[in-house]
Order: structure tokens, then C-alpha cells, then sequence
């Protein structure tokens, strides 16, 4: 991106505000040994809500929706992809109004044994 696309799309002052590398069982992946109920998969999530500094209203960005509902995962259904698990987390990071972009990484260290991990790093901005 630019300097000028950049510019565009981030205020001159900004802020991030962020969960990184929170270890969190999840149902999820497409592989045949990834789909049993009773070995969910390792996440290793980090978590970055981009807001324009000084925040108005309460001052600060609030991490704790995303850490509340990471903490949901153990507990929720299975899901194929990690690119679904993504947009489900943008809606919680968006659900503060103070938020004007997020970025997410989701990887799976336990997936390959000769990889520290693989995964996906997905950043957006609020539509």
C-alpha cells in the first residue's frame, strides 16, 4: 500500500491495541485427523483493533470482547477453515465503534510436525 493510500485510510494519529499469541483449543481444519471431536486443534491468535488516537468516548480500545469470545472456543462447534474462524473475530473487533481496522493471525503449531506453524494474517478495515 502506499504512503498515500495509507494516509487515506489512517487517521494522522492512530492507535492499536492488541492480544498476541493467546493459545486457544478450537474445532476446526479440513483434514480427516483435524475433525475429531475429541482432539481439537491448537490456535495461536494475536489480535490488532487500529482506532484514532486519543480515543473518543472511553478513552481506550476494549480488547476484552475478543479475549471473552476466544475464551467461547473450546466450546463451539467445528469449523472447516480458518479464514471462516477469521471473520467471526472481525465482527467481534467491529462491534466496538472506536475500531476502524483489525488484523488477524491465526496459526496452528501443532499441525506439522516440521513447522512452527501454519496459518493465516488477515488485516481489514470496518465496511
Amino acid at each position: 500500500m502506499s504512503e498515500e493510500a495509507f494516509s487515506q485510510r489512517f487517521p494522522r494519529n492512530w492507535i492499536a491495541s492488541e492480544i498476541e499469541g493467546i493459545r486457544v483449543s478450537r474445532r476446526c481444519g479440513l483434514h480427516a485427523w483435524e475433525q475429531h471431536p475429541q482432539r481439537p486443534n491448537v490456535l495461536v491468535v494475536s489480535v490488532k483493533l487500529y482506532g484514532e488516537y486519543p480515543v473518543k468516548g472511553a478513552g481506550f480500545i476494549d480488547y476484552d470482547a475478543v479475549r471473552n469470545y476466544l475464551l467461547t472456543w473450546p466450546d463451539l462447534p467445528h469449523t472447516d477453515t480458518i479464514e471462516e474462524i477469521a471473520g467471526e473475530l472481525f465482527d467481534v473487533a467491529f462491534l466496538d465503534a472506536a475500531v476502524f481496522a483489525c488484523w488477524i493471525k491465526l496459526s496452528k503449531p501443532l499441525i506439522f510436525g516440521e513447522a512452527q506453524g501454519a496459518g493465516i494474517e488477515v488485516f481489514r478495515y470496518r465496511d
